[in-house]
């Protein structure tokens, strides 16, 4: 259940089919109070599953009204109170333990409790699953009191104070993100950890735990299903930079693992003494068994050209490459690697021969040309002709190139290139020869118009585009909407507001039918909905404005009529300049030039205010 429109406690227990309920979720409702939930300790033998998630007024009020309610449902097995009003001061597990000592699933999320206030958690021996993120607890009490949990799986603690890292034997899922690790905590019960899921996103390791970590996932190798590890930094002194591919090598033999994020996983970007090592050369992945990744995340990694080759070679199973933001500016006192994800890597990455690869997300890459030698750095959103190809190749002779590469990956689905050179006719045609049938999502930034046009015309599959820059026009998109016949969603970011705005865009929203329009985040597409359902649409009885009707001025352009709805849309953008003497000087003089035009051809403009 959610939003505005919750039943009382008193309505469901009062029905006949609320007597017999077996699962109740209410979340994220500001107007559910303690008072609400007494009733429900009338289905203490009934209601296995219990989610409160996300209602703040919920365990708020002084004396615990809801803990004495459920301390009543003694047949819960799963209770979810993440981000309610609990704190440590109101919520006291030892009371709890008896009456809900069947729950095999507990989530306190977001609740900031301390030790106290879980004490008495170790004797819910039938525990599972257990999230005790942003928790304020100690090493100590990790290793007493969840430790003695012996037949937890699964252990959630994001965001917690504890610098010890859980070695449990019973553990299947660990996720342990943001947190300074620092120590091991062991279970009384012994027993190899073999984890399936371990997660230590944006984490840090020292000490101890720096050791153990390895170790963990080395232990883990034949069982890990997901390794999920980016942005971890080694604090250890000399550690070195590349602490990722530190971790590859205990990987070996991880035959079931299916997804592996170690993006930007560095040494701490700190000061040291002295030079710091280049990261290791990472090792081809399929020789250490992991042919079976359908998922690699190596986001800012640096990894590129041969290197990036090497690791993917045989990878026949991959869907999914992320390599965005891997073209890394050097950094003092670090060697460089030469990586990144350029022409070089791209051609790499073509002979790879992926058949399975569906989504390539290369954004941020502006090493990345698309011309296999053509002039010219990337970006180059007005690019009209591609550039010529060293060596006297010409335009033809790079496009050429380009597609040969594309071709090895022409199972591609989903494409995104942002901030990278594969802007211009040359760079486009290549690629829109070898994977325009098979498109179904591109998400491209600073592609002039013509090139965009060649690109969709080879691309009639496209279900998503989103295009960032590129400087297009509402008469752009029309000629583009015949060419994609499936097109669902069409997203501008970034566009000039005086060429393209929501009011501009809404006849082509109509046209594409069970599609969607959006501009800079705002959905035209809703909009039209919505005045079609208010009757004030085009199409609806209203009588025109006299604006409205009045035709463009001589020469082909505009009138003011016209003028007039860009320069509403503008005025938002426009006050926030006005601070500036040289703008405010500016905007005089238009407006005064604009208020004499106006007189001429009889035409108020009343939202030209004195002080704009």
């Amino acid at each position: 259940m959610r939003g505005q429109h919750v039943p009382s406690g008193a309505a469901l227990t009062a029905s006949p089919r609320g007597r017999h309920l077996e699962a109740l979720a209410i979340k994220n409702s500001k107007w559910l109070k303690d008072s609400h939930l007494a009733p429900l300790a009338a289905l203490g033998g009934t209601l296995c599953s219990l989610s409160l998630r996300g209602c703040g007024g919920v365990g708020a009020a002084k004396g615990a009204p809801t803990a004495t309610v459920l301390g009543a449902l003694t047949g819960l097995r799963s209770l979810d109170l993440s981000n309610t009003g609990f704190r440590s001061a109101h919520l006291r597990l030892r009371q709890l333990s008896a009456p809900l000592a069947r729950l095999t699933s507990l989530s306190l999320s977001g609740l900031q409790l301390d030790d106290a206030a879980c004490g008495g958690i170790e004797e819910l021996g039938d525990l599972r699953s257990l999230d005790l993120s942003d928790a304020v607890i100690t090493g100590g009490f990790v290793e007493g009191a969840l430790g003695g949990l012996t037949r937890l799986t699964r252990l959630a603690l994001n965001w917690c104070s504890t610098g010890a890292l859980p070695v449990f034997g019973s553990l299947k899922a660990l996720e342990i993100d943001h947190c300074r690790l620092t120590d091991v905590a062991h279970s009384a019960h012994g027993g190899e950890m073999r984890l399936e899921r371990l997660s230590v996103a944006h984490s840090s390791v020292e000490g101890i735990a720096a050791l153990a970590l390895p170790e963990v996932i080395r232990a883990s190798a034949p069982v890990l299903q997901e390794l999920t590890a980016p942005y971890l930094i080694n604090l250890e002194p000399g550690g070195g930079d590349g602490y990722a591919m530190q971790l590859l090598p205990a990987l070996a033999g991880a035959g079931q693992l299916r997804t592996l994020d170690l993006s930007a996983a560095t040494a701490a970007p700190r000061e040291r003494r002295g030079p710091v090592a280049a990261a290791p050369e990472p090792p081809p992945l399929d020789s250490l068994g992991l042919s079976g990744l359908t998922e690699l995340v190596f986001r800012g990694c640096s990894v590129g050209g041969a290197a990036l080759g090497g690791i993917l070679q045989g990878l026949t199973s991959l869907r999914r490459l992320d390599v965005s933001g891997t073209l890394a500016p050097p950094r003092l006192g670090v060697a460089s690697g030469g990586g990144g994800f350029d022409d070089a890597a791209l051609r790499a990455l073509g002979s790879c021969r992926l058949p399975h690869l569906e989504e390539l997300d290369a954004r941020y890459n502006p090493g990345l040309e698309g011309r296999f030698g053509g002039g010219g750095g990337g970006g180059g959103g007005g690019d009209e002709d591609g550039g010529g190809a060293a060596g006297g190749g010409g335009a033809v002779g790079a496009a050429a190139a380009a597609e040969e590469v594309w071709r090895g990956l022409a199972g591609l689905r989903d494409l995104r290139l942002h901030d990278t050179g594969v802007t211009g006719r040359a760079a486009v045609a290549g690629l829109a020869a070898a994977l325009g049938g098979s498109l179904r999502r591109l998400d491209i930034d600073s592609m002039c118009p013509a090139s965009l046009a060649a690109l969709c015309q080879h691309a009639p599959g496209l279900r998503s585009l989103q295009v960032t820059w590129g400087g297009l026009t509402v008469a752009d998109l029309e000629r583009l909407l015949p060419r994609l016949g499936r097109l669902e969603r069409l997203e501008l970011r970034s566009q000039n507001p005086l060429v393209i705005d929501a009011e501009r865009l809404k006849p082509l929203a109509r046209r594409l039918r069970g599609g969607r329009v959006v501009v800079d985040g705002i959905d035209v597409t809703a909009l039209v909905r919505a005045e079609a359902a208010s009757g004030r649409d085009q199409g609806g009885q209203q009588q025109p404005s006299p604006q409205q009707g009045r035709r463009p001025s001589g020469g082909g352009r505009e009138g003011l009529a016209s003028f007039d709805q860009r320069l509403r849309y503008a005025r938002a953008d426009l006050k926030g300049l006005q601070s500036s003497p040289v703008v405010a000087a500016a905007a005089g003089r238009v407006r005064e030039a604009l208020l004499t035009a106006g007189a001429e051809e009889g035409v108020g403009l009343g939202i030209l205010r004195p002080d704009w």
